[in-house]
């Protein structure tokens, strides 16, 4: 703006050295119309200022490294004036900050969740002499997705050994049973009458089927930004496997905000979660999880193994 500014003075000045060689009413007519072009503008253009909008548009999620760049899109309802703006980014996961302009590319480098918002935002008249700070628009959200990242030795997920039981809800046809007393109410076809002769006592063939305690991925979003890529990349990975064998999971993960649970069940449930955990804060340090109650357990740990 500033060299706009400077470019009208001298073109002023020029006009006004014009005239005191030249005392025509040409010259005269060139001055006063070098004199009142800037607020001409600025009467032509007001209209467009006081209804220009606009808006920070990117993509929602990205994958890390893949480059990007927002746009500013304005609008007006009559011809749009020019427009000006800095943009801040902010990654939550990695807590970078960076400044910039839009069109720019936005650093990828690092999953996490990038927040871009208005640093400044300028209108300016039709010649660029004033300008109308705005108001600011909606902030813009970029999901920098991991990349899967595969373990040196896939974890075993079958072959686990059942270690517990449960009545089956509603009976019916089980190839496992437990034995107890005759209750009122149980169905008389389930009865064991050998053991009954032998016991003198009524015994029930109660249908059971195994617990299924499920299976838990956990980690901590702990370590330098590399890390965190990798932790992130194995969970993707680990799920993914998870899924493939059509096994829905709880993932636990220890962040700045505290303990961070959700249970996968498709992609749509593991992208949601991811989604979480890109936009929380890291801890500080690496914690070893308790054993749990589970079928399966595995901790992503600080070297993503």
């Amino acid at each position: 703006m500033w060299g706009r500014r400077i470019g009208y003075l001298v073109t002023l000045a020029g006009s006004l050295a014009f005239y005191g060689f030249y005392r025509e009413w040409f010259s005269w007519i060139l001055f006063l119309t070098v004199a009142a072009l800037p607020w001409f503008s600025l009467i032509l253009s007001l209209p467009a200022i006081l209804t220009v909008r606009a808006g920070l548009r990117c993509p929602e999620t990205v994958r890390v490294g893949v480059p990007v760049r927002t746009t500013l899109e304005v609008e007006s309802k009559f011809p749009t004036p020019p427009v000006s703006s800095k943009i801040r980014l902010h990654n939550s996961l990695t807590d970078a900050r960076y400044t910039g302009l839009p069109g720019e590319r936005i650093p990828t480098d690092h999953c996490g969740m990038m927040t871009i918002s208005y640093d400044q935002f300028f209108a300016y008249d039709y010649l660029g002499l004033f300008r109308r700070r705005l108001r600011r628009g909606d902030k813009c959200v970029v999901y920098i997705e991991p990349k899967a990242v595969s373990t040196a030795q896939l974890p075993r997920f079958e072959g686990t050994v059942v270690n517990a039981w449960k009545p089956k809800p509603g009976g019916g046809f089980s190839e496992n049973h437990d034995l107890r007393l005759y209750r009122p109410g149980d169905d008389l076809r389930n009865i064991h009458w050998k053991m009954a002769a032998k016991t003198g006592k009524l015994i029930y063939r109660e249908p059971i089927e195994p617990v299924q305690k499920g299976y838990l991925l956990t980690l901590s979003l702990s370590g330098k930004p590399d890390e965190l890529d990798q932790k992130l990349g194995q969970l993707l990975y680990l799920s993914g496997q998870l899924l493939a064998r059509q096994h829905a999971h709880q993932v636990r993960c220890l962040t700045g905000k505290g303990t961070v649970t959700f249970t996968v069940t498709d992609e749509a449930t593991l992208k949601t979660g991811i989604h979480m955990l890109l936009g929380s804060t890291p801890v500080k340090s690496d914690a070893d999880p308790e054993k749990q109650n589970v079928l399966w357990q595995h901790h992503i740990g600080g070297d993503g193994t």
